[in-house]
This record gives structure tokens, C-alpha cells and sequence, in this order.
């Protein structure tokens, strides 16, 4: 698993960073591209903007969801991650709040990863709804820190030029 990662990190996203696409294109492409490399069918970033983080860029979510979506540190999955700044890896999920758009998820299999720029939290990347039977793994939480350095050198540029919410 870990030369594959390499091979993934170094080739596939360094070809997306290294692109000349807008930095909203890059993360939006690279949302796509973390999803096919883990069989999930629901990957979301978020980005903090005036203290709650929105939903920029996704796969295989609802625009209902992300129309909607808003997390404060502490709440929920992703908040929980902002706010203990480190990977929340959750099997099962106990559901509070809008619970009707939770029915989306066909899996209670969660992976949410702050990405930290200068000690500050700028986001969070979620996965969910691996497409195989077994859900994420310890290692697979250990298998993103590499891909989150590339998410948040892209997620820097994006904030830096203030294109991340048009």
C-alpha cells in the first residue's frame, strides 16, 4: 500500500498541482482523483470562511447537501477534526440534526483529515461510502497524511488568491 500511495502522491496528484488549471480547478480535480484512488463514491473539501467550513469542491454529494452544509469547530465529524486538530477515523456514526440528508450515505464509515497551514486549520477533507464491503482502515487514515500535503500547498494558492468561494 505504501508504494502505491507513493506512485499516486508523485505521479497523479503532483501532475495536478504541478498543472496550469486555476487552483479551484486543481482541487476540484484532485476531490476527483483522491475518490478513485480509495473506491468511495462521496469525498468532500472544506474550507473555513468566517469561522464555519462550506463544502468547495466534491463527488457523489447531493447539492442539497452542500447548499447547506456549514460546520463549526466541535460539530459533527468534521468539526471534531478541526477543532482536535487530527484525522477522526468514525465506524459508526450516531446521527443528530438533518438526519434526512444522512440517508444519502449507504455506509457509517467516515474519514475527516484537517489540513493545517502556519497551526491554523484552512480544511478538512471527507471521505465516505467506500465502494467495497470492508470501509476504511487505520491504514487508510495513514495513507492520506501524504495526500494532504499536496491538498493544502493547492488549498494555500486557492485561499492566497481568494478563489475558493465565487
Amino acid at each position: 500500500m505504501e508504494e502505491e500511495i507513493n506512485n499516486f502522491v508523485m505521479n497523479e496528484l503532483w501532475n495536478i498541482v504541478s498543472s496550469k488549471d486555476s487552483s479551484d480547478k486543481k482541487l476540484n480535480l484532485i476531490v476527483e482523483t483522491i475518490s478513485k484512488f480509495f473506491g468511495i463514491d462521496k469525498c468532500s473539501l472544506m474550507v473555513e470562511k468566517d469561522g464555519k467550513f462550506k463544502i468547495i469542491a466534491s463527488v457523489g454529494i447531493n447539492r442539497k447537501v452542500i447548499d447547506i452544509a456549514e460546520v463549526e469547530a466541535g460539530k459533527g465529524i468534521a468539526g471534531m477534526a478541526v477543532k482536535e486538530k487530527k484525522a477522526i477515523f468514525i465506524r459508526k456514526v450516531n446521527i443528530v440534526g438533518h438526519q434526512e440528508l444522512w440517508n444519502e450515505y449507504k455506509t457509517d464509515n467516515f474519514i475527516s483529515y484537517p489540513i493545517e497551514s502556519n497551526g491554523k486549520i484552512i480544511g478538512v477533507l471527507n471521505l465516505t461510502d467506500k465502494r467495497d464491503s470492508r470501509g476504511f482502515s487505520e491504514r487508510d487514515v495513514e495513507a492520506i497524511a501524504p495526500i494532504i500535503e499536496r491538498v493544502r500547498f493547492v488549498l494555500e494558492q486557492c485561499i492566497g488568491e481568494n478563489k475558493c468561494f465565487i
